[in-house]
């Protein structure tokens, strides 16, 4: 769906970063090979692609940031590409207890 400006976003259930990396990649491949329809002749369109996968229980939004971060940096670096954001959620590390013998 349509999140803001010429930004979308797409979700794929069950599909992994990989995966969905593949899919950005053609989808940019099919874009910039060829026209548009009604579009001028000539016209070079591009596409730039931010890709997260969720990781855990992970929610909608820092999701969505990781994604929105990772679409900066292929914008930033000339567009019409994809980047990937391997970062994972914080998680709190609680250690044990130490016990005494």
């Amino acid at each position: 769906g349509r999140i803001g400006g010429e930004e979308f976003a797409v979700l794929l259930p069950l599909t992994d970063l990989a995966a969905a990396r593949l899919f950005a990649e053609a989808v940019r491949t099919v874009y910039s090979a060829g026209g548009v329809d009604g579009l001028p002749a000539g016209t070079k369109v591009t596409a730039s692609f931010g890709v997260a996968a969720r990781s855990g229980d992970e929610t909608l939004e820092p999701l969505m940031r990781r994604a929105d971060e990772a679409l900066y940096k292929a914008k930033k670096n000339g567009r019409d590409s994809v980047r990937l954001s391997y970062e994972r959620p914080e998680t709190v590390f609680v250690p044990e207890p130490v016990k005494a013998c």
